[in-house]
Formats: C-alpha cells, sequence, structure tokens
C-alpha cells in the first residue's frame, strides 16, 4: 500500500535525523563526502 512507503520513508527520516543529531558534524560530513569521493 503506499501508505505503508510514506510511513518508511518518514521513518528513515526520522533516523537519519536522529543520527545526526547523535553523530553531530561527522554523520553528515560521511554521507556528503562519500558520493565526491566516489565521483
Amino acid at each position: 500500500p503506499p501508505g505503508s512507503g510514506a510511513a518508511l520513508a518518514a521513518a528513515l527520516k526520522k533516523a537519519q535525523a536522529a543520527r545526526m543529531a547523535r553523530g553531530g558534524s561527522e554523520g553528515g560530513v560521511r554521507i556528503r563526502v562519500d558520493p565526491l569521493d566516489i565521483g
């Protein structure tokens, strides 16, 4: 169902926000730097 997909997306966003809050800049920097290194 489309509702489950939206719920999963919301859960992922919450998890990412929690990781950013816990790890601080480290979490965001790692996620942003990896694609740049690959490209």
